[in-house]
């Protein structure tokens, strides 16, 4: 079963990665299902930005 990965770090980053998500989606045709979602944050503090969240979403589908 193939998996996606998707990492982003900064809030304006996280912001668009519904669209990239549903971009992807729509990629893989209409056929593709989705059959399983796991999402992991975490935050950081960076000397030169702050505190930074980084943001994880791994999907499980079929194709």
């Amino acid at each position: 079963m193939p998996v996606k990965i998707f990492c982003v770090e900064g809030n304006e980053l996280i912001g668009g990665l519904e669209s990239e998500i549903n971009k992807w989606q729509k990629s893989l045709g209409s056929k593709a299902s989705v059959t399983h979602t796991s999402t992991a944050m975490t935050e950081h503090n960076d000397e030169a930005k702050g505190w930074q969240t980084r943001l994880a979403v791994t999907i499980w589908y079929e194709l």
